[in-house]
């Protein structure tokens, strides 16, 4: 049996976000633009913040110039993987230049940062602990390429998420990058 998927968003609108596809059907699906993560669909029963969870900023939330800091904090129900080490916490977001810099980048010019992944202690009522970073955790805004159609960038992360007990997950996107926003960010549990 292949990984369930929850739809997060889909440009054509014919899938609604939170529908669940099988993998098969999510590879096809996002070979034409619609963004999904992977998904422990049991989760989705637990909790109004189980499963998945996605939280957009309006015009976007402005990444600090020079100093890495958190940005964009988000909260999710996790649990327990039913196979020790294999949790995985998913995360997509979709990046956009700020007004200023939008000209430019569609000109070729290329933005610098980074973000990554990161537990985030910071939120009441919440536990950061289980969090491990993996390949996909860090992204390289110069490595973003050209924007795409909607002027932006949806970059996909993630990294091995174990935590010993059910409860809230707290995280966040730390890190640097002049002109650029965060327009949305949506994570899943996975594994």
């Amino acid at each position: 049996m292949t990984q369930t998927h929850v739809i997060i968003q889909d440009p054509a609108r014919e899938y609604w976000e939170g529908g669940l596809v099988e993998g098969e059907v999510a590879l096809v699906l996002r070979a034409r633009g619609v963004v999904t993560l992977p998904i422990e669909p049991a989760l989705l029963q637990k909790s109004a913040l189980a499963g998945y969870y996605r939280r957009s900023w309006g015009s976007g939330w402005p990444l600090s110039l020079s100093i890495p800091r958190m940005h964009c904090p988000m909260v999710l129900y996790a649990a327990p993987s039913d196979t020790p080490g294999q949790g995985r916490l998913n995360a997509v977001l979709r990046l956009v230049p700020d007004a200023d810099a939008i000209r430019p980048v569609r000109k070729g010019a290329r933005l610098a940062g980074f973000l990554q992944l990161a537990a985030e202690s910071g939120q009441p009522g919440s536990h950061s602990g289980g969090f491990q970073p993996d390949v996909d955790t860090r992204i390289d805004v110069q490595a973003l390429g050209p924007l795409d159609a909607d002027d932006g960038w949806t970059v996909y992360a993630g990294g091995q998420l174990n935590v010993p007990a059910d409860g809230f997950f707290s995280c966040a996107l730390y890190g640097a990058a002049a002109g650029l926003r965060v327009a949305w960010c949506a994570i899943s549990q996975s594994g």
